[in-house]
């Protein structure tokens, strides 16, 4: 044992790594000290037992980022509280530091409960048995606790400018981790040592665009005006034609308001009047209409489709939707509903 610690005496260490003012990146073969003042060799990624479990965990897991894409956006929408506030954008100045904070730790819970992962004290959580911390940010930078110096960490940062996501995989040696620390105590990982060292587990995503932002201020004024629920909803669908609508963003345009879904069922006549059918993403025969006009309706998300754009056979499928649920509708000159209407009647 003495023979060893003589051995590794004579690595550099982090707690002499600069030279003439320039901070040298300690890299595999080199001794690592921590601030628990725990010391251990770097090692490579492919002798990285642990960390290579993890990544192939990852890796097999076809929908990793589109599953984290889903725990940021439920993340976000939980900060805005969007169905009492109104808001939907996390770049809004209303929307404070102390709000932004809550996004690290709700998107802890999130991703735990998406992947199917526990949810432990210290670390975060454990991945086919090898410890894990789960750290988010909005910023440029994750901050490193001194209880995780060392360990693994799945890294997680939203870009709200850009409106994209991505995510790292590395082992935060304090050899890694820059010299300044926090009020809590806390590091952020080397910029150089994540680039040359972590593993991105997938190029850089785009979030799912929250509609809203995409009204101009002209129709986001009728949208968020003083008028009742379904006047707004119908300007909504009609501003945002064949747009995907998810069930928060109407609880955004409804905020404060009771049940805002049933209202949207409500204007199904108004605007078919108009030249648009509603599909609905609850109903397994609207979302095949819906996906054969490139619509994800899944999370009973919804969407205004023109009439003209429907053709014979999504038409038949939304009669046989109406039929089997004995609805019936008013109007209609595009004889869809009226034939759907006597078509109805008959099996009634």
């Amino acid at each position: 044992m003495r023979k060893e610690r003589d051995d590794l005496s004579r690595i550099p260490n982090n707690k002499r790594r600069r030279e003439h003012g320039a901070r040298i990146l300690l890299g595999p073969g080199q001794i690592c000290l921590n601030d628990r003042d725990e010391a251990h060799v770097i090692e490579t990624g492919q002798d990285d037992v642990d960390l290579k479990t993890v990544h192939s965990w990852i890796e097999n897991r076809q929908d990793f980022a589109s599953t984290i894409g889903d725990a940021l956006e439920d993340t976000v929408y939980y900060v805005l509280d969007c169905a009492r506030t109104g808001r939907y954008d996390l770049g809004d100045p209303d929307v404070d530091s102390d709000e932004k904070r809550v996004i690290g730790t709700k998107l802890q819970y999130h991703v735990l409960q998406y992947l199917g992962l526990p949810k432990k004290k210290h670390p975060d959580t454990e991945i086919a048995s090898v410890d894990v911390e789960l750290k988010g940010t909005i910023g440029s930078n994750w901050t490193i606790p001194r209880e995780g110096q060392c360990g693994i960490t799945l890294a997680i940062r939203l870009d709200i400018e850009k409106n994209t996501h991505e995510s790292w995989l590395i082992r935060t040696h304090r050899a890694w981790l820059n010299d300044g620390i926090n009020n809590d105590g806390k590091r952020t990982i080397s910029a150089a040592a994540r680039i040359r060292f972590g593993i991105k587990l997938y190029p850089e995503k785009k979030m799912r665009e929250n509609p809203l932002k995409r009204l101009t201020p002209g129709q986001a004024a009728k949208v968020f005006d003083s008028r009742g629920q379904e006047p707004r909803l119908i300007d909504l669908f009609t501003s945002l034609p064949e747009t995907v609508i998810p069930r928060p963003t109407i609880l955004t345009v409804c905020a404060g308001r009771n049940d805002p879904i049933n209202r949207v069922r409500k204007i199904r006549n108004t605007m078919r009047n108009n030249g648009y059918e509603l599909l609905c993403g609850t109903w397994i025969e609207h979302r095949r209409v819906a996906e054969e006009l490139d619509l994800d309706l899944s999370s009973a998300a919804w969407a205004a489709v023109p009439l003209d754009k429907l053709d014979e056979s999504s038409k038949a499928t939304i009669r046989r939707a109406y039929s089997a649920r004995n609805f019936s509708f008013e109007g209609g000159s595009d004889g869809l509903h009226s034939e759907l209407s006597d078509q109805t009647a008959r099996e009634n």
